[in-house]
């Protein structure tokens, strides 16, 4: 397969990362700490997607009465150059591209998630972002963890929106498609008929950055809150009868660690 990275008219490539060049030898290279508004740049994630209504030709001449619509479906297009990505319903949500950037924002920043790669694929059809999360590949509970968060979607009704724990580096459309085949790993994934709620899926995923004592904290992909378990008696083999006290030891994926002592009101 090919890369698909989206290659404007001024041969610019919609893709950037930082470290290790792609195999492709594509993308603007990025200094790590860069932000969110230079990743949407770089990775030329900078366009919007808009919409039309769908109107076709019923007759030879140019006139109004020529021409019908078609009101259930509109055609999904860029901004910069109006190229068509889509044919969707009229109920499509549309999530744009710099919003799969913008989803990371407070991961980065607070809870020391590291943006690797992010770019548009297929003239802008799909595009994601990635990051690492700062861990190995592990066994958390039931779920195994793995060192990258991504979220991916597409403007052409081809994929969910998905936002998922990967291995993956995703520099292309192949690898991206390893990375979506990847199991085992927890994931969200949102339909384009619902409107995509970042904070939602964070906390799906359980990635959600909180408070606790008036500081910002990052979550813990993919571990269940233990006071909450134990307090339903749903801890399985680790639930101890008649406990009066709970210790949590929450290891951040980035930089926050928290124990908490919980006590019976």
């Amino acid at each position: 397969m090919a890369h698909a990275i989206t290659q404007r008219a001024n041969g610019f490539n919609e893709m950037a990362y930082v470290g290790n060049k792609p195999w492709h030898g594509l993308g603007q290279e990025l200094r790590e700490g860069a932000t969110i508004e230079e990743w949407v740049v770089a990775a030329g994630m900078d366009w919007k997607v808009q919409r039309s209504k769908v109107r076709y030709a019923t007759g030879a001449g140019q006139g109004a009465a020529d021409f019908a619509e078609w009101p259930d479906f509109h055609v999904l297009m860029r901004s910069d150059t109006k190229a068509p990505l889509g044919l969707v319903s009229d109920g499509f949500k549309v999530v744009q591209p710099h919003a799969t950037l913008e989803f990371f924002r407070d991961l980065v920043e607070v809870a020391g998630f590291k943006l690797e790669t992010a770019g548009t694929l297929h003239g802008g059809r799909k595009f994601w972002a990635l990051a690492s999360i700062g861990a190995e590949d592990r066994i958390v509970g039931r779920d195994l963890v793995k060192g990258k968060l991504m979220l991916a979607t597409a403007c052409d009704g081809t994929m969910n929106t998905i936002a998922k724990n990967v291995a993956e580096r995703v520099v292309c459309a192949n690898t991206l498609a390893i990375a979506l085949g990847e199991r085992g790993a927890p994931e969200v994934r949102v339909s384009h008929r619902s409107t995509f709620d970042a904070a939602a899926v964070k906390a799906q995923l359980g990635v959600a950055v909180g408070v606790q004592g008036g500081q910002r904290l990052g979550g813990t992909l993919g571990l269940p809150e233990p006071h909450e378990q134990h307090r339903g008696g749903q801890a399985d083999q680790r639930q101890v009868e008649g406990a009066r006290l709970a210790l949590q030891h929450n290891l951040g994926l980035g930089c926050a660690a928290v124990v908490t002592l919980y006590g019976q009101a």
